[in-house]
C-alpha cells in the first residue's frame, strides 16, 4: 500500500474514533449530578482544623473512551511516519530508521539526520519549519508536541482525562468566620474519584460549622464538567479533548504539504 494512502486512512480512522470520543465525553458530562459540601476536618498540615469544600458526583470516564483515545492518538502520530517513509522510497533512499521528527528542542544535526535521511531538501525545510521548538508560543503550545507526547504516554498507560468546569461559574461562601471564599470552576479534578477538593480553609475552630450549600451565593448556577488531556509537564492548563479535532485537521494538512514533494 502506498504510504500516503495509508496515512490518510489512518487519519480517517482517527476521525471516526474522535467522533466516538467526543460523543462519549458529552454523554459523560450530561450524566453527572454534581453537588457540593463543606465540612470541618482535622488539618492535613500539623495541628488544628480546616474547612474543606468538595465537589461530589464525578463519575469515572468510560474505559472505552480512554482506549479509543489511545488508538486515535496513535493513528494521528503514525500517519506522519507513513508519509515520510513513502517519500524516502519515492526518492530512492534506503529505508532505515526514518520517521517524522518531533523535537521540543533543536536537536544536534546528527540526531536529526537519522530521521530525515533520503528526504528531498524541500521536505526537510517543511518539517523543520513546523517543529515545536520553532513555535512562536513555545514548543508546548504546538499541536505536534501534544500528539507526540500523548502517543508516547499511551504506549505505557491509557490516557485518562482530567475534569474541569466551564465558563466563569463561581460560588461564594458568604461567611465572615472564614473570610468568605470564592470557589471557581474550572478547577481540575481526577476522573477516577467520586469527589474533588475545591477549597481548604485552614485554621478554624474545631466546633466551627460551615454554612450549608443552599445558603452559598451562586450555588444554584449550572455546574458542568468537561474533559481535558492530562497535563504531562506542559502548561498549567492542558488542552480540552475537543482540540483533538483540530489536531487531526492540522496533521492532515501537514501530510498534504509533504505529498506535494513527491
Amino acid at each position: 500500500m502506498d504510504g500516503f494512502e495509508s496515512a490518510y486512512l489512518k487519519l480517517d480512522r482517527a476521525s471516526a474514533l474522535n467522533e466516538s470520543v467526543q460523543k462519549a465525553t458529552s454523554d459523560w458530562s450530561d450524566s453527572l449530578d454534581l453537588t457540593m459540601s463543606a465540612a470541618t476536618e482535622p488539618s492535613t498540615k500539623g495541628e488544628g482544623f480546616d474547612v474543606v469544600v468538595r465537589l461530589h458526583g464525578i463519575k469515572p470516564v468510560p474505559a472505552s473512551l480512554s482506549i479509543e483515545l489511545d488508538e486515535c492518538l496513535h493513528h494521528i502520530r503514525s500517519s506522519l511516519d507513513h508519509a515520510v517513509w513513502q517519500l524516502v522510497k519515492d526518492h530512492g533512499g534506503a529505508l532505515d530508521r526514518q520517521a517524522f521528527p518531533i523535537f521540543e528542542k533543536s536537536p544536534p544535526p546528527k540526531q536529526m539526520a537519522v530521521y530525515i535521511a533520503g528526504l528531498p531538501d524541500k521536505t526537510v525545510e517543511v518539517i523543520k519549519a513546523i517543529q515545536p521548538y520553532n513555535g512562536p508560543k513555545g514548543p508546548k503550545a504546538s499541536k505536534l508536541w501534544w500528539v507526540h507526547k500523548l502517543d508516547i504516554a499511551a504506549k505505557h498507560q491509557s490516557v485518562v482525562p482530567l475534569a474541569s468546569g466551564v465558563s466563569q461559574v463561581h460560588i461564594r461562601i458568604p461567611d465572615d468566620d472564614i473570610g468568605g471564599k470564592k470557589i471557581y470552576l474550572p478547577q481540575f479534578a481526577a476522573t477516577d474519584s467520586d469527589s474533588a477538593t475545591l477549597v481548604r480553609v485552614r485554621g478554624v475552630r474545631q466546633d466551627y460549622v460551615p454554612l450549608p450549600p443552599e445558603e452559598w451565593t451562586g450555588y444554584g448556577e449550572e455546574r458542568r464538567l468537561v474533559l481535558f488531556f492530562p497535563a504531562l509537564d506542559a502548561p498549567k492548563i492542558p488542552p480540552p479533548l475537543k482540540e483533538l479535532t483540530d489536531w487531526i485537521y492540522y496533521v492532515r494538512r501537514t501530510i498534504a504539504r509533504l505529498e506535494q514533494e513527491r
